[in-house]
């Protein structure tokens, strides 16, 4: 089979869980032997990446919008259009009716009322309305990658042809090291994970250690107001020090407002943490709404407090984290990709 994927973004052009989630996608669906092609955004002199070919646009992600010409070019070939992120779909929804191929939208993001907590209330409903514009559209199949980001999709009128397909975590990679009592943030430094609720919580606990690894438009002043009690670390393009935090970590805290899978709960899953987070995903831990400070504090003490039940928890996750596998991510994939071709 030939598939375009068309995502704003590529490796090694990297700015989230999408690049890394598309990456996977690509390299396995090439050994399983199909034919894979990645439109993207970036330096056009990098036709691919760990033998993925590539075709770069130099411009903005943003510009994907305005992409149609380059989707039709690269479509006409391909069995299935796969688009994801927003900035893809409406160029390649077009493209598709224009060719008659079929085009998958697999949503990256998708927050709904959850902007207002992000951006407030003019910018948050203009983040709703454009957020609407580009995914409630009539994809041959619109997938999400998680159950309860799918029941978010309801919320703005995705009720038909949808699917739910888990993203994998490297479980050759991640496992847990010896623990130590300390709460890891891994993710990018930005409102919407939530930064500000762990500057507070830590602030309301100056006797436990906390380590946040990422980047991202926040970073500097998160180190401004940050109390001693918390330590920063560079997370961009830094695997192998992501990786050992985790294995240290006897729980990791990920507050975020807006998220539709977080890989970074898994990841800390398959490395042997408690959890305490606001993702609704299944693992032992706690599960606590966003910005509800008070709540994250109790539940991190009481972690920190009972070392006992945080590494029983750990175990716990260990064995869920077996249920997000990257060949089975792949194969769902392959299905969706026969199903919607067969219709056709």
């Amino acid at each position: 089979m030939k598939i375009l994927i068309v995502h704003e973004l590529f490796p090694p052009d990297f700015a989230g869980g999408g690049e890394k989630i598309m990456y996977e996608l690509a390299k396995r669906l090439i050994l399983k032997g199909h034919q894979v092609k990645v439109l993207t955004t970036g330096k056009p002199q990098i036709r691919e990446h760990h033998h993925i070919h590539t075709i770069r646009r130099p411009y903005h992600r943003y510009f994907m919008n305005f992409s149609l010409l380059s989707v039709l070019k690269y479509a006409k070939n391909a069995d299935v259009i796969h688009a994801s992120s927003y900035n893809a779909f409406l160029p390649a929804l077009i493209a598709g009716k224009i060719l008659k191929k079929p085009v998958i939208s697999y949503a990256m993001g998708l927050y709904g009322k959850r902007w207002l907590q992000m951006r407030g209330p003019i910018f948050g409903n203009a983040s709703r309305l454009v957020e609407k514009i580009q995914l409630n559209r009539k994809f041959t199949k619109s997938v999400f990658l998680s159950d309860y980001s799918r029941d978010w999709a309801k919320e703005i009128g995705i009720t038909k042809n949808t699917a739910v397909v888990n993203p994998g975590v490297d479980l050759q990679d991640y496992h847990p090291g010896r623990k130590e009592p300390f709460v890891l943030f891994v993710g990018r430094f930005a409102q919407q994970k939530g930064v500000d609720d762990i500057i507070t919580v830590a602030q309301n606990l100056p006797h436990i250690n906390f380590k946040m690894i990422g980047w991202g438009e926040e970073e500097t002043r998160l180190k401004q107001i940050a109390p001693p009690n918390i330590k920063f670390y560079n997370g961009l393009n830094n695997k192998a020090k992501v990786i050992e935090l985790y294995s240290q970590a006897l729980v990791c805290l990920f507050p975020s407002v807006g998220e539709t899978f977080g890989l970074v709960v898994p990841e800390a899953m398959a490395s042997g943490c408690a959890i305490v987070s606001t993702i609704s995903l299944d693992y032992a831990g706690f599960q606590v709404q966003p910005h509800d400070t008070k709540i994250m504090t109790e539940k991190i003490n009481l972690l920190l407090q009972n070392p006992q039940l945080a590494h029983k928890m750990g175990q716990q996750n260990l064995e869920l984290a077996k249920n997000y596998d990257w060949g089975q991510f792949t194969d769902k994939f392959i299905k969706i990709y026969q199903e919607v071709t067969k219709k056709l």
